[in-house]
This record gives structure tokens, sequence and C-alpha cells, in this order.
């Protein structure tokens, strides 16, 4: 909320506070929601393609002939940042 209120301030030049905001928002039909990191469905296919070649680079770095590197990126691109999110009505949340 406070982001929201510093891009009122800057984009129309008008000091409110938070609770005014989420006054007028409620105004309008939205609903404040907690906001939760929520991962993609996994997708089998592509996973067990994944894991036929991750085991074919393991074997190849077992031998010297490729460097294995891991990095977890399960968390990484989530689109959105902790907080509070407000949803339009009949909007549902996964």
């Amino acid at each position: 909320m406070k982001r929201l209120v510093a891009w009122v301030n800057e984009k129309f030049n008008i000091t409110c506070c938070r609770e005014t905001i989420r006054h007028i928002l409620k105004k309008l039909g939205f609903s404040g929601k907690k906001a939760r990191k929520i991962l993609n469905k996994a997708n089998t296919q592509k996973r067990t393609e994944f894991l036929a070649e991750l085991q074919s680079l393991f074997n190849q770095a077992l031998h010297n002939e490729h460097l294995l590197i891991y990095i977890d990126e399960a968390h990484i691109h989530l689109d959105i940042i902790d907080g509070k999110i407000f949803l339009g009505q009949n909007t549902r949340t996964a």
C-alpha cells in the first residue's frame, strides 16, 4: 500500500494516506487479499525430459566431460511482492 500511496502522489500530485486509498478501492468494489507466492503446476512431460537430460549431463560430469553446477531457481521468478493485493469483484485467487 505504501508503494501505491507514493505512486498516487507522484502521478497525480495528491497527498493521501493508505487508509484513504484503501477506502476508495473498497468503494470501487475491490477487496483486499493477502498475497501468496504460488508456483506454477508441474508439467510431467517436461519434468521427465529434464530429468533424462540431467541424468545424461550428470553421467558426463562424473567422467569430467562437463562441469555441472546446481542452482535452485524455484522461487526466483515469482511475479508478486509479499503483502496485500486488491482484486475486483468476483475475482478469485488460486
